[in-house]
């Protein structure tokens, strides 16, 4: 039996420093029928000189000659590849060793359309956060979970469930036909500021089911360059917001507008979608969604204080200002008390669902080798007997469950 081709997308722009270590990852993989597509979305540094660096003939390069946002980079990227299936990597990201050789004899054994996982999390010596540098977060879960993707899409939607454990082209191993679905019935498959949390909703829309591993097959890394992470961190640095913003926000008062919080990003995209797909969706739970984008806010009174007009008039548009009002009032209350976000642990804690490490303590100062540590600490790949099946009542897999004070918040978990 011939194996599947795979296609790992990287879109990048002016990430050279990391973009080397990431695609390190990438060519320790050896699976043969692999390709690597670096698509550059005009970068100005020397990403070009990088990639022709790597010997390495399954290395692709792409440009489309022209700056665009980053969703019409991904859509870019997605047009010009030929794969069974594909996956998409941040150029800040990495991938585990023997991944794709894992994932692609999952694919053959499995009859799922899409395969996604927990993720390694760790941050880069030049995140943001200086408590946070460094830090590297191994799930060590082994389960597979069979997901019916209506029923994770109505979660999404509630906010019982997050777009990561959906069916998200980001870190995920995608079946083109999937994609080819959504682009017959939609023309685009990105079609929001976050093409991530787009792309969770639109193959949702278009599969039976899909199969989630709590074991990781990559890492998601939050470096200086990541703009979700300085979306919700403005109190911090907001460079990277501050290009996104005028880039990707739209010119109507809308939840694209709303910084420090992941999910006002999530609430603007479940109401993309549900505009502009040409199928049936679930209904936006607002009155959660504003008890979210509240909660997410914890510890940074300034920046809820200057959100709270647009936030109000948002919340009289959805018929939702009792519940607003009561979410503002909390937070405030909780002004001044210990912030979830207040201090950071610098053990090394290691539980029966997670190892959290620090990387200067294990020589880790990149990607490739947060990647390397992750692999020696989980072990080669074996696939447990049996499948799960996802319930609300029985869940198993949601985020794994930090150790460390405002870790969930900080790595947009």
């Amino acid at each position: 039996m011939t194996s599947p081709r795979i296609c790992v997308i990287v879109p990048t722009r002016e990430r050279a420093d990391t973009l080397a270590f990431t695609l390190q990852t990438c060519t320790r993989q050896e699976y043969a029928n692999l390709e690597i597509l670096v698509c550059d979305n005009c970068s100005q540094d020397n990403t070009a000189d990088v990639v022709a660096s790597i010997a390495d003939q399954r290395i692709r390069y792409a440009n489309p000659g022209r700056r665009l946002s980053m969703a019409d980079n991904w859509e870019y990227a997605i047009s010009q590849i030929d794969a069974d299936y594909v996956s998409i990597l941040g150029d800040d990201d990495g991938l585990l060793p023997n991944a794709i050789d894992d994932l692609a004899r999952l694919a053959e054994k499995h009859d799922y359309p899409i395969l996604t996982w927990s993720k390694v999390e760790y941050c880069w010596p030049s995140y943001v956060d200086p408590r946070l540098r460094n830090f590297t977060s191994v799930p060590l879960g082994n389960k597979l979970v069979s997901v019916k993707s209506s029923l994770a899409l109505k979660h999404i939607y509630k906010f019982l469930l997050g777009y990561r454990n959906g069916p998200c082209i980001y870190n995920s191993l995608v079946s083109m036909k999937c994609v080819e679905q959504v682009l017959d019935r939609d023309g685009k498959l990105f079609q929001s500021a976050c093409p991530d949390v787009y792309s969770s909703l639109a193959l949702a829309s278009v599969t039976d089911k899909y199969l989630f591993s709590t074991r990781p097959f990559s890492v998601n890394g939050a470096s200086a360059h990541s703009g979700g992470t300085s979306h919700v961190r403005p109190d911090i640095s907001s460079q990277a917001s501050d290009l996104f913003q005028k880039e990707s926000a739209s010119g109507t008062e809308d939840f694209s507008r709303v910084r420090g919080s992941v999910h006002a990003a999530v609430v603007d995209t479940l109401a993309k979608f549900s505009v502009l797909a040409k199928t049936a969706t679930p209904a936006v739970d607002y009155g959660k969604a504003f008890k979210k984008i509240l909660q997410d806010m914890n510890g940074m009174p300034e920046i809820a204080a200057d959100n709270r007009g647009m936030l109000e008039r948002l919340a009289d548009r959805h018929g939702v200002r009792r519940v607003f009002e009561a979410a503002y009032l909390k937070l405030q209350n909780e002004t001044g008390q210990a912030s979830r976000r207040s201090k950071v642990d610098t053990a090394n804690v290691l539980s029966a669902d997670n190892l959290i490490a620090w990387g200067d303590r294990f020589d880790i100062a990149d990607v490739a080798a947060a990647a390397l540590f992750a692999g020696k600490i989980l072990g080669s790949y074996a696939p447990p007997a049996k499948l799960n099946r996802y319930s609300l009542a029985g869940r198993v897999f949601t985020r794994i469950a930090q150790r460390l004070d405002g870790s969930a918040y900080y790595l947009g978990m």
